[in-house]
């Protein structure tokens, strides 16, 4: 099992990003990263959007965390052309740093979701303030409203939503044919008997599953895919 350890410094994380992920970061993704954090750090003194907001903590469990899921829509059957959305998204982690890490492997809109207003608006900020207006969207709302708009997403992530048994079955209903959720917790989803008989109901499948430590916090991503 994979043990990765605290990242202090912004130089150790793109090589922990590289040597673990096998990504290559470029010059723009660089810069538009660390002023992400930069923008998040600031506006945490004014609004109370997480309690991870030191760039060790960012490096670690914001980007090191998010680092963790690119093996899995690497390994995902996703169209050239796909929808992404981040529900429950918060302060934009994972989708914010999904989107900057994947923008030049992969050719995607991604849609940040949350409830809470004074969130979002931090997020059109940044948004606004990385240039990546035409990329991406911001919804203030729930996951019913998403559902009687009927949109439909080929990748969800949903890491700070609900526990991913009660996530699932949010999730699935906003998912494509085919499409993939990939669950973050902190247990195994295949040993979880709640999210098993969800999976059942549901005629959905865990595709894969892996663990890590973080930090000495134990993670596990599984990556479940809506009956076709």
């Amino acid at each position: 099992m994979k043990n990765f350890h605290p990242v202090e410094s912004w130089p150790k994380a793109w090589k922990e990003l590289k040597d673990s992920f096998g990504l290559e970061i470029n010059k723009e993704q660089k810069d538009k990263l660390q002023k992400f954090q930069e923008f998040l750090q600031e506006e945490n003194k004014k609004i109370n959007l997480t309690r991870l907001d030191s760039l060790p903590d960012f490096l670690t469990f914001h980007l090191l965390d998010t680092g963790s899921l690119i093996p899995f829509v690497q390994k995902a059957s996703l169209p050239n052309k796909f929808r992404y959305c981040d529900l429950g998204t918060g302060c934009g982690v994972p989708g914010l740093i999904l989107h900057i890490l994947l923008s030049n492997q992969l050719e995607f809109e991604t849609y940040l979701c949350d409830s809470v207003s004074k969130k979002t608006a931090f997020l059109e900020r940044a948004i606004s303030m990385l240039g990546l207006e035409e990329k991406i969207k911001v919804l203030t709302a729930r996951t019913e409203a998403l559902l009687q708009e009927k949109k439909k997403f080929h990748l969800i992530t949903a890491r700070a939503m609900a526990k991913p048994p009660e996530a699932l079955k949010q999730v699935l209903p906003l998912l494509s044919p085919g499409g993939i959720y990939l669950a973050q917790s902190t247990t195994s989803l295949k040993e979880d008997s709640e999210m098993l008989q969800e999976l059942q109901k549901k005629k959905a499948k865990i595709l894969i599953e892996e663990a890590f430590v973080l930090a000495d916090k134990p993670r596990v991503i599984a990556g479940i895919e809506r009956a076709k």
